[in-house]
């Protein structure tokens, strides 16, 4: 881009080839003689000078004369757009005017710097209750050559439309920069809002429902406010709340007494402190279905484990294993789920087969403990054996074995901004975490250290180094890692990670640090998993660990996630890092002691996402050790596995090693209702309609979002759907 100066100073007169100039001079003897040789006369001075200035002109354009003009010249101008979140949720800032002022002030600024103003543009985006942060970027992605520059002024609400998170890495990899400004929280008018309510999609007649209603405050200010809890329009419980932090949970527990689609509503009333009205109510379909089928095998007729059975499932209870055999011809889908309770394998080596075939066809079985069963039952080397996700016999007592460590430490420019819980950045965060599982380690024990955006830099060169005399060494290079410049790649560090473990004979791991969110395009997320498939293949446990920025961290997660599940690991959310220290722990075996704490050792399967906090004692457990591609979910306080479980064929199975309640684990089946075992239950059934000829899926939304709606059947459906007394028969894919 040209820019000119001013008129005065831009134009300068010059010749190209001046030496051409010097035949005017000649010309003008020549013709001047030429003309007036015979006399000299009014008309032939007249006809002389216009020939000579015609002439003259001709050659001073023959020389090539030029006009200079001078200018200000730009390369790769970068267009600057300034995009303001419209939507009602700006209106509690009050009117600040950020966006109207920032842009007056750049083009001002940049008006004064190059005399040109044209390069700042300003549009709105979105209206009224969506906010669509993805969308107003994706028009940015490059369909020129063009350079822009991103400010984005939002209270980051985004609601609707695409991903934010993904279209800003297009735009990253595109050079693109993306600004976020939000406005000023100090002039935040309060309100209180409704976000969530949290709970399951399905839940059996008459068993206890347990939901969580999330409730979010804005502005500095306590609120008092009354939540009133609806179940089709017909009024449950009322709660009086003084809420002054600003994410609070209210804990609640309903009943439904048929089986039906029931429409739970929660609703906030507060006489002040609240700017919008329209987020004060939320509502939640739970579908209520038929009390699933449990058939328990015990010869314990009043065991606690059969009394929290009983509150939300119809239990079969019986000591005669052949009852399988007759019901299994049949039809094996008499029972939603097993339970074997404490019975040794001689009663059960009859039906062995009967229970492969009904768990493979994706049914479920729980194997509960006791002073006849695991060790003590002969399960141990027994074909029952195969169906279980743990060994009946505990590891003998002896230190551990060395073992090898991969820290594959995410160094992207984004881990490189002021971090949390103390830390200058993100990445001194993730350095902390890795210092601190070093330092758990053994002396013999072999480490690396892989940092990596997208290319990666491995420390030492030559692979794997001994602890024993490198701790320094090591915590020193883990300490001096600094942010780069550049995108994210998973796929290279994996890659690597493979090739520096996969010679190493003993327990192998690769500690995974990073906020979850890849930058390249070229990798998908079956590509990460099937090179994370292969390495656990091959023995490698892939461990994850997110950091960075929360709301980031948070994205990030589900793919983390499914990288350790894949990986035979375990994911850690960062502040969980003490967690990790069971994993290298130094010496096995059991301690006697006259009880036994046990707690939640994964907290995201699904039988434990919503009992994290879960601590309670036991007198004693059955000696067991898990298989290699099993879940330990709970554990004592010495690592040893309580529950354990894996999927088998396309069924379920879990192991629960210590008793129904008579004697060992009372507190397993009093603590919270008895919540664990509804939990274990319910992942053994899986889908508490499995049975039913016709099967409807569908998700909760926001009003303007898409959903869909799922049907499984045994012939072609139609669909037919109803709202305001008016129906639509919906064309089916």
């Amino acid at each position: 881009m040209e820019i000119p100066l001013s008129y005065e100073n831009y134009q300068i007169l010059g010749i190209e080839h001046t030496w051409i100039l010097a035949f005017i001079i000649p010309t003008i003897i020549f013709l001047t003689f030429y003309i007036l040789k015979d006399g000299v006369n009014k008309k032939k001075v007249i006809f002389l000078i216009t020939r000579l200035l015609i002439i003259s002109l001709l050659i001073i354009a023959i020389a090539s004369p030029y006009l200079v003009r001078l200018s200000k010249e730009y390369d790769n101008i970068t267009s600057i757009i300034i995009l303001a979140d419209n939507s009602k949720s700006m209106e509690i800032f009050g009117n600040q005017n950020i966006s109207s002022k920032l842009y007056y002030d750049l083009k001002n600024i940049i008006k004064s710097e190059i005399g040109f103003d044209d390069m700042v543009s300003f549009k709105y985006f979105s209206e009224g209750n969506g906010t669509d942060i993805g969308g107003a970027l994706y028009q940015y992605i490059k369909k020129d050559n063009r350079n822009y520059l991103i400010i984005l002024i939002t209270d980051g609400n985004d609601n609707y439309g695409m991903n934010a998170i993904d279209v800003a890495k297009i735009l990253g990899s595109e050079n693109i920069t993306v600004y976020s400004l939000i406005p000023d929280s100090s002039s935040m008018k309060s309100d209180v809002y409704i976000s969530n309510i949290i709970g399951y999609r399905k839940v059996p007649v008459n068993a206890d429902y347990v939901l969580r209603v999330e409730i979010g405050k804005n502005g500095n200010l306590p609120v008092n406010y009354d939540l009133i809890l609806r179940v089709n329009n017909k009024f449950v419980k009322k709660v009086s709340i003084y809420q002054n932090e600003s994410v609070k949970y209210i804990t609640t527990t309903l009943n439904f007494h048929k089986s039906s689609l029931q429409r739970i509503e929660a609703i906030i009333k507060t006489s002040r402190g609240d700017f919008f009205e329209n987020n004060n109510r939320f509502n939640k379909i739970v579908e209520v279905a038929e009390r699933p089928r449990i058939l328990l095998l015990s010869d314990d007729i009043s065991s606690p484990l059969l009394s929290v059975l009983n509150k939300n499932y119809d239990v079969i209870l019986t000591n005669k294993t052949d009852i399988l055999k007759h019901h299994y011809n049949d039809n094996y889908r008499n029972y939603d789920a097993i339970f074997i309770d404490n019975m040794p394998y001689d009663r059960l080596i009859d039906v062995v087969d009967i229970l492969h075939n009904y768990v493979i066809d994706g049914n479920g079985l729980v194997v509960v403990g006791g002073d006849k069963s695991y060790e003590n039952g002969n399960y141990n080397n027994s074909y029952f054996e195969t169906l279980l996700p743990v060994i009946s016999a505990e590891k003998p007592e002896e230190k551990r074995q060395p073992i090898a460590v991969v820290f594959c430490m995410d160094v992207s420019a984004s881990l490189g901004f002021s971090g949390e819980r103390g830390y200058k950045s993100y990445l001194d965060e993730g350095k902390a975490i890795a210092i601190n599982l070093l330092r758990q380690l053994n002396a013999n024990d072999s480490v690396a250290v892989l940092a990596f955006n997208i290319p990666v830099w491995v420390w030492p060169r030559s692979g794997l180094i001994k602890i024993s005399d490198n701790m320094a060494l090591i915590e020193d290079y883990i300490s001096k890692l600094k942010p780069t410049e550049g995108g994210t790649s998973f796929y290279p560090v994996l890659t690597k990670s493979e090739d520096i473990l996969k010679d190493y004979d003993l327990e192998k791991y690769v500690i995974f640090i990073s906020d979850g969110c890849p930058s390249s395009k070229e990798e998908s997320r079956e590509l990460l998993l099937n090179q994370i498939k292969r390495m656990a293949d091959n023995g490698i446990r892939v461990y994850t660990i997110s950091i960075g920025d929360r709301a980031q961290a948070r994205t990030g997660m589900p793919l983390m996630q499914d990288m350790a599940k894949v990986g035979n690991g375990l994911y850690f959310w960062m502040e969980e890092n003490e967690r990790l220290k069971a994993v290298f722990k130094k010496e096995g075996g059991r301690r006697e002691r006259d009880f036994y704490h046990i707690g939640v050792y994964d907290r995201y399967h699904f039988i434990t996402k919503d009992i994290q906090n879960f601590v309670t004692s036991i007198k004693k457990y059955n000696g067991v050790t898990p298989k290699s591609i099993a879940q330990t979910l709970l554990v004592t306080q010495d690592n040893d596995a309580v529950l354990t479980v894996w999927r088998f064929g396309l069924g379920r199975v879990a192991s629960l090693t210590t008793d129904n309640g008579r004697e060992w684990a009372l507190n397993i089946y009093t603590t919270e209702n008895g919540k664990l075992i509804s939990a274990i239950t319910n992942w053994a059934i899986g889908n508490l309609e499995k049975n039913k000829r016709i099967q409807i899926t569908t998700e909760d939304i926001h009003l303007g979002q898409e959903s869909t709606i799922r049907i499984k059947s045994e012939d072609r459906p139609t669909l037919t759907v109803s709202y305001k007394n008016k129906e639509n028969r919906l064309t089916l894919k």
